[in-house]
């Protein structure tokens, strides 16, 4: 099982999320929004991604998404928060447990926090498009946020 679902799994839970394999979402307004946890496929580094979707009015259940790749925009979390410890996402260091999983809590409210401030693709347009402007693909959301 990922190491970081089972650190997360409570925090993600009170912020509203559901969880279906590696992928938290939850649908905020005209926006679905999702934390996404990634593993390396070279070792045993982990990485989160925030994902968002143009809620149409018709979410579909979970299993018919196919997370986190149906998503018109995903991005690292790195990329907000440049200053954080990442390393803690890496399960080859020699991090202890405690430490790691309160670094990884950490980093993962402020997700959650960016998240909510994020809610909407009106908030996305007005407060976040020079991060979003080049990373939305064609479709329902680049139109609402480029329009």
């Amino acid at each position: 099982m990922n190491p970081i679902k089972l650190i997360i799994k409570d925090l993600m839970k009170s912020a509203g999320f559901r969880c279906k394999n590696n992928t938290w979402f939850r649908q905020r307004n005209d926006l679905i929004q999702a934390l996404n946890i990634q593993k390396s496929a070279w070792g045993d580094q982990y990485y989160i991604n925030l994902c968002f979707n143009y809620f149409d009015g018709s979410f579909l259940y979970p299993s018919e998404y196919n997370f986190p790749n149906t998503f018109d925009t995903r991005i690292r979390a790195s990329t907000f928060f440049q200053d954080e410890d990442f390393r803690s996402m890496d399960f080859e260091n020699d991090y202890e447990y405690e430490n790691r999983a309160t670094v990884i809590r950490g980093i993962i409210s402020k997700c959650i926090d960016l998240l909510n401030q994020c809610n909407s693709t009106i908030v996305m347009k007005e407060d976040y498009m020079d991060i979003f402007r080049n990373r939305v693909r064609v479709g329902p959301l680049r139109d609402a946020i480029l329009e």
